[in-house]
């Protein structure tokens, strides 16, 4: 009962956003969201990437209710416009993040794509969006600058994250792309960003390696959070910088008005009683800032050998205080999907996390599968104290894909989350597949009460959803339909019943009757008697259930070859396709467009693995 109960809450509480193509065509797909908060008007954007013309990928958006989960101001909206031709595959955008002012009351959102003339040769770009979802300002500004020629697409830029400066009214841009003279050893460079879009001198962040010409250490998927108490930002990214694929989380603290470094590039994570090993790393490290104790939490995943084995990945985090020091105890777990620490066989991947001021806690949301379901993952989720990182209640589930557990056919892919503080709910987005329709990805979105459990609304019909909690609405609503379907199923069986003792009453005395009718010699009496109880009717008694419409679009794993470069960052390929780390496409003239999309890829080290899953 409590499984199923968990199951029927959470399909329940999560809802469609995007709608790409038909629910049956896999060609047309939606990835990578990631989500906002308004609390000036209790709304939420989310963005993605999609491509509703057959690759030809553009970022779109949708603005819900934090309130009630509705979407408003009509359907998804384009953000993006990539070349001048709408149907024109050569030119894309991908990979969005947003952050909402809440001086400007509108919205930032960053993106990765080629415009005319820079055919695959990416660069970042922002795009200022209204409250409403109307577009704003000119169109796409660029904010990165990468190589001396902006055609030459051996220089990209990739995997932008923007954070809203409060105190300066600025947003801060990083992202990750290939250092000036060597378009093979990949860093991480930020920028601060008016609110009319005027960009500020680049910034070098990471310094991976001894020499810049050293393409062995790169610097990937970073994230940044901005501390309003210090106004200051942290960057993460993942890292190599002992050894050529033995990565690790870095971080660098940065000035907030300025964007300007302060300090040096200092490891995070340690997952490696030898530092030099490439069988046990850090990947996608995120961050999210507490005010209230004034430090950060970083989470990331992977396998340690100092509390578990290789190919067992879960999901760490470390505490990271004010100004850049490691709190003490050192990096601590956060997820165990297997029932030991040693089974590689279920993972936890690709976490987000938020903060609750309201609580003092954080909120962490990853990707996993559990015993028995193995590659059947779903979106799981987890409070955590804001002072030290422990665990605050038990884990929760918050997606349900497929017709059961252990369908691996349908998964969920790169879950995010923010907090809607006057709300008080988290609001959490995914992308997923419909079942019955297996990779046809769209995005999903479920809030969720500060108690970690799906908030179930009406989302299986097509009334508005409630805004109550699985413990007071949900268990009730299950108790009061079990009654019903009992007293329902009690009342029948007591009218069959009592309809068959009346129909044997009616018999038996209508056969009495003609037995003295018969005595007296009364033939009609007999011949009537003769007709039982064929003339009397019984009431049926209907039961009547409400119909529920198609269940939210779940996900599915994609299984993808990728010709990779040894010991380079960018893949070759053939078609659009996604896997868990890789939003990559080609033309489909059919030639090979290299393109480094929110991940590095290297064939000799395993580094995308089916055991990795990076």
């Amino acid at each position: 009962m409590p499984m199923l109960m968990v199951m029927a809450e959470a399909r329940c509480s999560q809802f469609p956003v995007s709608t790409t193509g038909a629910t049956t065509d896999s060609n047309l797909q939606a990835f990578g969201p990631k989500v906002a908060y308004n609390p000036d008007k209790s709304e939420a954007l989310i963005v993605w990437f999609a491509d509703k013309i057959d690759t030809a990928f553009e970022v779109y958006g949708q603005i819900v209710s934090t309130k009630t989960g509705k979407s408003l101001y009509g359907n998804d909206f384009q953000i993006s416009k990539m070349g001048t031709v709408e149907t024109d595959t050569r030119y894309d955008a991908m990979t969005p993040s947003v952050a909402y002012s809440t001086k400007e009351r509108e919205y930032l959102v960053v993106f990765q794509g080629d415009q005319e003339g820079q055919d695959n040769a990416f660069e970042i770009y922002g795009q200022r969006v209204s409250e409403t979802g109307e577009l704003l300002g000119t169109r796409s500004f660029q904010i990165s600058q990468t190589g001396a020629d902006p055609t030459d697409s051996k220089y990209l830029a990739a995997n932008p994250h923007v954070v809203y400066n409060s105190r300066d009214n600025v947003y801060y841009v990083v992202w990750e792309a290939d250092a000036e003279g060597n378009s093979h050893a990949v860093e991480i460079w930020g920028a601060v960003v008016s609110v009319v879009g005027d960009v500020s001198p680049i910034q070098r962040l990471s310094f991976m390696g001894i020499v810049d010409t050293d393409t062995a250490f790169n610097g990937f998927y970073p994230d940044v959070a901005y501390n309003s108490v210090d106004n200051e930002y942290l960057v993460v990214w993942q890292g190599e910088n002992a050894t050529h694929h033995a990565f690790e989380a870095y971080g660098q603290i940065v000035e907030g008005a300025t964007g300007l470094r302060i300090g040096k590039n200092f490891q995070i994570s340690d997952m490696g009683i030898d530092p030099t090993s490439t069988s046990f790393r850090a990947f996608r490290p995120k961050i999210e800032y507490n005010p209230t104790g004034n430090n950060y939490l970083v989470v990331w995943y992977g396998d340690t050998d100092r509390v578990g084995a290789n190919g067992v990945l879960n999901i760490y985090g470390q505490i990271v205080t004010a100004g850049g020091g490691l709190q003490v105890p050192p990096s601590f777990p956060i997820s165990q999907m297997g029932e030991s620490a040693f089974d590689p066989t279920y993972d936890g991947v690709h976490p987000d996390l938020t903060y609750n001021a309201n609580q003092d806690e954080y909120f962490v949301v990853w990707e996993g599968d559990e015993p028995g379901q193995d590659d059947a993952n779903e979106v799981y989720a987890q409070r955590l104290t804001g002072a030290q990182g422990a665990k605050a209640g038990s884990r929760s589930r918050l997606s349900v894909t497929g017709a059961n557990d252990a369908d691996s056919s349908y998964v969920v892919q790169k879950a995010t989350v923010t907090y809607a503080s006057g709300e008080r709910k988290f609001v959490a987005a995914w992308g997923a597949d419909s079942q019955g329709a297996k990779e046809a990805y769209e995005i999903n979105v479920a809030l969720v009460g500060e108690d970690g459990v799906g908030i179930v609304g009406d989302f299986c019909s097509d009334a508005a959803p409630a805004s109550t909690s699985r413990n007071t609405t949900a268990a009730a609503i299950l108790v009061v339909v079990a009654l019903l379907v009992i007293f329902g199923i009690g009342f029948v069986v007591y009218k069959i019943r009592a309809n068959r003792q009346k129909a044997e009453a009616e018999r038996a005395a209508a056969a009495a009757a003609a037995a003295r009718e018969a005595n007296r010699g009364g033939a009609a009496a007999a011949k009537s008697a003769h007709k039982g109880p064929g003339t009397h009717k019984s009431r049926k008694v209907k039961v009547s259930r409400k119909k529920k419409s198609r269940k939210p679009p779940t996900a599915s794993r994609v299984t993808k070859g990728l010709n990779a470069e040894p010991s380079y960052s960018y893949v070759s390929y053939e078609t659009y396709t996604y896997e868990f780390d890789d939003e990559i496409s080609s033309d489909s003239r059919g030639g090979s467009k290299l393109a480094r999309v929110d991940g590095a890829v290297d064939s000799g080290s395993g580094f995308y693995s089916d055991e990795a899953r990076v």
